[in-house]
């Protein structure tokens, strides 16, 4: 405990008592008589207040009750956030029936004038009430600088934002601050991470709130993946200062892109974070069934070895990022507290973690299939999961559509395409296919590959080439190495005046694909989504197929156990339920008349 001097400077500045400097940058001692009140109240309150709040100490946050406090936390929907859906009403959901102990509450305060977003849960108190009162974390956090830092007039209304969120719950231990979401960018930490943090945490300090504040890591939260060292690392270069200067900050990592074969780096990253004597836990990783899948085991495998908290990205399930099946963690199937039967990979691998029902090494970490996200482009105005290189978009004229709704147009203008990383089993081989189109000849083809890298290894490309002007299929046989680092799938148009369509391009293992030729589909009939995880639709390619339709069934891929399967068809197509499926590929095949069509199908849920 600080001496009696600087004991009521503490309370009220939230300066750390073993700092250098134990004054605001302000005086607070305008006159003697308020002086004297303050060390009065300070030396009776403060106290109190310590027994029943969180509380930072060294490596961990205590609970009111002086325990260790493991965050296991989901994000959720916050003031002005772009999407709609009410937080409040789901509290018992996400407390009761799911187990988390915190929520992060994305605001968006920019967007409180804009039209999308104005109304959207502005309801903050009643939504702090909601989970506090449950004895649930409420993590507030500021969306409005991912990846960048506010200039001089947006940091004034930053402090402005967070300084009335203080007074407002700084008498409520269970809320707690994030700054920043993912400050700053490129490859090196600037002075900038500090500064900035520095002057929001003052601001709120001299408000005399002591509640827990949380500092993203840099570069969008990734901290660079830990590929930089400490360079890299906002937590681990300015960290230290933060900690020692103030009371009860803790740290958060972002975990997506820069963190895919991570799991070793992620591990070396904690120890390094707490070797400075820093507390640390994972703000946000994705859900997806992408990339995220692995990264989500990769998290929780470390994390629960190392008992540091986690919170996943995000509740509502409207990006990519999926707690259920085809949704939000709102949408389970069961909320009796018996496990639902339509969790995503991550949603399975977080309501077992929840329940202390998930141990290392568990079967449940092992990632399945689909390797690739969107490979017919049928989701998204830009289509979801792919990166832009520029110059790329949906198209829907059916002309430049080789199946369903939707492919990819690379447009002319620059050479340009799009990719995606994929996480792909190590020393494994695998297929890639595409179907692909130029709009004309190309002065130079067209491609779709994969660049390879390996742990101590040269990096490689495989590739195929596309000058066709008809859709024409390709595929490419390639085996990952031992140690993979990066898989990245693209798509590259090298014409610049040329205009290249793709559509139905998958990533599947070589033991999955049936070495029987299989007549051709794609003539009478188009099939989407592939994979499915619900109702599939297949199309008519003639309205008089309709007439036709005499069975439908499935089968393993060695054609073995044909069943017939529940359907029903119209002028257009058939809608299929595959709910009875388990995960996996099938042979489907439809009997027009007296002719079998058959396609491949992956049933993932």
């Amino acid at each position: 405990m600080p001496d009696a001097n600087r004991f009521p400077i503490y309370l009220y500045t939230g300066i750390h008592p073993q700092a250098s400097t134990y004054f605001p940058p302000i005086s607070i001692m305008k006159a003697n008589v308020f002086s004297k009140v303050l060390v009065f109240l300070s030396v009776v309150v403060y106290p109190a207040a310590q027994a029943q709040g969180f509380r930072v100490q060294g490596t961990e946050v205590l609970d009111p009750g002086g325990k260790p406090f493991i965050v296991k936390g989901v994000n959720v929907n916050g003031p002005h956030w772009p999407w709609s859906r009410p937080t409040a009403p789901d509290a018992d959901l996400i407390a009761d029936t799911w187990k988390f102990n915190t929520v992060r509450i994305n605001c968006v305060p920019s967007l409180a004038a804009n039209g999308c977003c104005v109304s959207n849960n502005t309801n903050l108190d009643q939504i702090v009430t909601a989970f506090t009162s449950r004895k649930v974390v409420a993590m507030l956090e500021n969306h409005d600088f991912t990846c960048t830092y506010p200039d001089a007039t947006q940091l004034a209304t930053l402090k402005s934002w967070w300084v009335d969120l203080a007074i407002r719950y700084k008498n409520n231990p269970y809320v707690w601050f994030n700054i920043l979401n993912e400050p700053g960018g490129g490859d090196t930490v600037d002075e900038r991470w500090k500064t900035v943090h520095e002057e929001v945490v003052k601001a709120i300090r001299l408000t005399g709130a002591n509640n827990i504040i949380v500092l993203d890591g840099f570069a969008c939260g990734q901290e660079k993946g830990f590929s930089k060292g400490e360079s890299g690392s906002g937590i681990l270069s300015y960290g230290p200062y933060l900690a020692q200067t103030y009371v009860n900050i803790t740290f958060s990592l972002h975990l997506y892109g820069e963190w895919i074969y991570g799991r070793q780096r992620l591990s070396n990253y904690l120890d390094a974070v707490r070797a400075k004597g820093l507390s640390i836990h994972i703000g946000e990783y994705g859900t997806a069934v992408d990339y995220s899948k692995a990264v989500a085991a990769d998290v929780l495998h470390v994390c629960l070895q190392k008992n540091v908290g986690r919170m996943a990205w995000q509740w509502t399930g409207v990006d990519v990022h999926r707690l259920t099946q085809n949704s939000g963690g709102f949408a389970i199937d069961r909320t009796d507290g018996g496990k639902p039967g339509n969790l995503s990979f991550a949603g399975n691998l977080i309501w077992k973690d929840n329940r202390n029902e998930l141990t290392a090494g568990s079967p449940d970490f092992n990632v399945p299939a689909p390797w690739l996200l969107n490979g017919g482009f049928e989701d998204g105005d830009f289509p979801d999961g792919w990166q832009n290189f520029g110059g790329s978009a949906a198209e829907t004229a059916a002309a430049n559509v080789r199946s369903g709704r939707r492919s990819l147009r690379v447009n002319a203008g620059s050479a340009s395409g799009a990719g995606q990383a994929l996480y792909l089993l190590a020393d494994t081989t695998y297929i890639l296919t595409a179907w692909g189109r130029n709009a004309a000849v190309p002065a130079a083809a067209s491609s779709m590959g994969l660049n390879i890298k390996a742990a101590g290894k040269t990096d490689r490309t495989v590739s195929v080439n596309f000058n066709e002007t008809a859709f024409t299929q390709k595929s490419l046989r390639f085996r990952t190495p031992a140690q993979p680092t990066e898989t990245y799938l693209f798509i590259y148009k090298n014409d610049a005046g040329a205009v290249f369509y793709v559509d139905d391009v998958d990533v599947q293992l070589e033991s999955m694909v049936t070495a029987v030729e299989l007549p051709a589909m794609g003539q009478a009939l188009d099939m989407y989504p592939n994979p499915c995880d619900g109702t599939l639709t297949i199309a008519f390619r003639q309205p008089t197929f309709h007439q036709a339709v005499r069975e439908v069934n499935v089968s393993d891929l060695a054609g073995r156990g044909f069943a017939t399967v529940p359907f029903r068809h119209w002028e257009k197509g058939i809608t299929l339920d595959t709910r009875m499926l388990e995960n996996g590929f099938y042979l489907l095949r439809i009997k027009l008349n007296d002719r079998w069509h058959t396609a491949k199908l992956l049933v993932q849920r």
